[in-house]
C-alpha cells in the first residue's frame, strides 16, 4: 500500500498557543498543553482525501514516547480515526536531534514496507532539507525554523 508520512506539531497540529514554550525549551509544559491544539485544515483535508483514496497515513512526530497517550487522545479528538500508525521519538531529545530521529525512522519504514513514502509533510526547513538530501520527497508546509 502506498503511504505518506505526516509530522504533527506545526504541520497538522496548530500549536501556536504553546509555541513560546517550545522556544523556551519547556518541553513538559509544551506537551502538557497539546490538548488545546487545533488542526490546520489544509493538511487535514489533504490526509483525509488521501486516506479515502487508500493511501496509508503514518504520523511521525519528534514527541517522546512518554507523551503517547496524550497524543493519541489529541488525534482521536481532532482527526477522528485518520491514520494507521503513530511513530514517536524513542530516545530522549537530548540524545538525537529531531531530524536525525525522523531520518532513522523513515529509513526503517522503507525497509519494513518495501518502499519509500510517496511524500512526507514537514514544517521545519532544516528537517525538510535533511530528508530530501537522503532521497525522500518532502513538502514543507509551514516553513518554520524551530
Amino acid at each position: 500500500m502506498s503511504y505518506i508520512v505526516v509530522d504533527l506539531d506545526t504541520t497538522l497540529a496548530d500549536n501556536t498557543h504553546r509555541e513560546h514554550l517550545a522556544q523556551a525549551k519547556q518541553w513538559d509544559a509544551f506537551h502538557a498543553a497539546m490538548g488545546g491544539d487545533g488542526v490546520y485544515d489544509d493538511v487535514y483535508q489533504l490526509i483525509t482525501g488521501l486516506e479515502e483514496a487508500n493511501f496509508g497515513i503514518v504520523f511521525l512526530t519528534a514527541r517522546e514516547e512518554k507523551y503517547r497517550s496524550k497524543t493519541i487522545a489529541w488525534l482521536d479528538s481532532r482527526v477522528y480515526g485518520v491514520g494507521d500508525e503513530l511513530i514517536m521519538r524513542d530516545r530522549p531529545h537530548n540524545e538525537e536531534s529531531a531530524g536525525d530521529f525522523k531520518l532513522r525512522k523513515l529509513q526503517e519504514l522503507e525497509k519494513l514496507r518495501g518502499s519509500k513514502p510517496v511524500f512526507c509533510l514537514e514544517d521545519q526547513m532544516n528537517i525538510t532539507l535533511k530528508l530530501r538530501a537522503a532521497g525522500f520527497s518532502v513538502f514543507n508546509v509551514r516553513n518554520s525554523h524551530a
